[in-house]
């Protein structure tokens, strides 16, 4: 056993190498005779007292400062008043009720009993079975035998001390270690508890009922630092009438809970009033209590709030304790900010669905305007060219150079607005989701060759060359034909329009691995580079202001990538400033 693990026995001299010994007989004679045989000694000295009556032996061992009591009493079983085993009881129970030991048999004080005879054995048994560590027959005591016996007595009374000590140590060890366990375990159900807590009200409840208990608490508060009012808001108290509590108090009063929130200072007061004082300055909450312990609840190093327990009966926290509940308040404190966290992405996720909500709405309302105001411009649109046809047919009369002139400016016009007009509705039925794909196989040669027929009278009204690259005959897109055709066509007339007259369009097409690549490339006047990403944006244009010299709504390129994405593909732009521009169509090969 290690020597931390024990107390020191009691000493079994005085300060000046005396030993005490009392002598309980009633024969002052016999008593006489064991201070002479004492003082033969040659290695101690002895002080030898002298009582008559149990009682008397009684005050001697037990009413008398430590140091003036014996270190061995010689006991006679006869004596005026007891037995020298009820005299053995009453120290046995004296010591155990000052010890704390109750129940438990102990003498305060080495006793070797006395016996008339060496026939009494029965007698020196009974009085070893009631705490006597040895006896002596009075027929046959010598200066040796008494002084082993002595000697005997002393060595096993300090060694039964020993052992006790050792006991104590063991038992109060083994209370710190089931305490400690207790502790260990409520954290670890806090933390378990704590991992479901999704509010501050949560949080604060479990905190409060897993940390209470550890600590002998009756009464809790939890309240938490509101930053925007300076005010610290309570959001969760046991043991306190809802009529003390005030929910919100300032952060800069003088409770302890508004202390412990502003300072990050842990406050453990002993002996004070309670520090659940829930809205008010310094006063103990109504009923109070003994004793109370206040803590920071810290995030991120800052103070987020506190929490206070209260206690009926004084209670100085220990070392574990105060290391218990800083532990809990640090697993308060992280759950309550992972609460916090929680509460403001559920917020910001609400807000980005109510802004989605609101914006698909909105952009539901613009494609309704779009397709219906569409639509009914193309009915007076289809009128007109109607009319037109009529006249050049000389419906109404011939015509003159002038008028025939003039109408074929009107009929461009028309087709002109119309084509806006068709994107714009194009447009509507893409964002709204109304666009149909009739997915086949396509002979790639034939799109090419059909687009080329449609822009050839542009590209010889802009006197530029067109070159030609086609795909085998054999390759087929996975695609919608007509919608290809369209995205063709757009990229195509869009080369048109930004090339100056003389300069060279190119279409070419390449078959790699899975997919069809169909190239536009121009001569143009090309992207600039901050422009390049948003080409593809709803009604942007390469060219803006009074001063543009090409006409459009800016959506034929946002209508192209939507559709070559509605076939599985894909539009690409690559586009060098002053040199050209290249747009590459990928779409899967059948």
């Amino acid at each position: 056993m290690s020597a931390s693990l024990v107390r020191p026995a009691a000493p079994a001299t005085r300060d000046d190498g005396r030993r005490i010994v009392l002598v309980v007989d009633d024969a002052p004679e016999d008593a006489e005779i064991v201070g002479r045989y004492l003082r033969r000694d040659p290695e101690h000295r002895y002080e030898v007292r002298h009582a008559q009556l149990g009682e008397e032996a009684l005050g001697l061992c037990l009413d008398v400062p430590a140091a003036e009591r014996p270190h061995l009493v010689l006991l006679d079983y006869n004596l005026p008043d007891m037995t020298g085993i009820e005299l053995l009881d009453l120290l046995a129970e004296a010591h155990a009720q000052r010890d704390g030991r109750a129940g438990e048999r102990g003498l305060p004080v080495p006793v070797v009993m006395l016996t008339g005879s060496s026939t009494h054995l029965d007698t020196a048994v009974t009085a070893m079975q009631h705490g006597a560590l040895d006896y002596l027959a009075k027929d046959q005591l010598s200066v040796p035998l008494l002084r082993r016996a002595i000697d005997t007595a002393l060595e096993r009374f300090a060694s039964r001390r020993l052992l006790e000590a050792q006991r104590d140590e063991l038992e109060r060890r083994n209370l710190a270690l089931d305490a400690y366990a207790e502790r260990t375990q409520r954290l670890l159900t806090l933390a378990t508890a704590l991992s479901g807590s999704l509010t501050p009200e949560e949080v604060a409840a479990v905190t409060l009922r897993e940390t209470m208990p550890a600590l002998g608490a009756v009464r809790a508060a939890l309240a938490l630092v509101d930053p925007g009012s300076e005010t610290l808001e309570v959001v969760h108290v046991v043991g306190v009438p809802e009529d003390a509590v005030e929910r919100r108090l300032p952060l800069a009063a003088s409770a302890p809970l508004a202390v412990a929130a502003r300072t990050g200072r842990a406050l453990w007061p002993q002996g004070s009033p309670s520090v659940v004082a829930v809205g008010r300055e310094a006063d103990p909450v109504e009923g109070g209590g003994a004793s109370g312990v206040t803590v920071p609840l810290e995030a991120g190093g800052r103070p987020i709030g506190a929490m206070s327990f209260g206690f009926d009966v004084p209670e100085a926290l220990g070392v574990d304790e105060r290391a218990f509940l800083l532990t809990a308040a640090r697993q308060g404190a992280e759950a309550l900010e992972r609460a916090r966290l929680y509460a403001a992405e559920h917020r910001a996720h609400a807000e980005a669905e109510r802004a989605r909500a609101e914006a698909e709405r909105a952009n539901r309302a613009k494609s309704d305007f779009l397709a219906v105001m569409s639509h009914e411009l193309r009915t007076p649109l289809n009128a007109i060219a109607g009319y037109v046809d009529l006249l050049e047919l000389g419906v109404r009369g011939p015509l003159s150079p002038a008028q025939a002139a003039d109408l074929g400016r009107v009929k461009r016009a028309q087709q002109h607005l119309l084509s806006l007009i068709n994107e714009v509705l194009d447009f509507a039925r893409i964002e709204s989701g109304r666009a149909e794909f009739r997915v086949d196989a396509v002979p790639a040669h034939e799109v090419v060759a059909e687009v080329h027929a449609l822009v050839a009278p542009q590209l010889r009204a802009r006197a530029l060359e067109f070159v030609v690259e086609a795909c085998d005959a054999e390759v087929r897109l996975c695609a919608d034909r007509d919608k290809v055709r369209q995205v063709l066509a757009n990229l195509l007339s869009n080369a048109i329009k930004f090339t100056p007259p003389g300069g060279r369009v190119t279409l070419a097409c390449a078959t790699e691995g899975a997919v069809t690549r169909l190239r536009v490339v121009d001569t143009g006047c090309g992207i600039p580079p901050a422009k390049l990403e948003s080409v593809f944006e709803p009604f942007v244009q390469v060219e803006t202001g009074h001063t543009r010299t090409v006409e459009g709504t800016g959506l034929g390129l946002a209508i192209s990538r939507e559709l070559a994405r509605g076939m599985g593909g894909e539009l690409a732009v690559e586009s060098t400033e002053g040199e050209g521009s290249a747009f590459t169509l990928t779409l899967p090969t059948a």
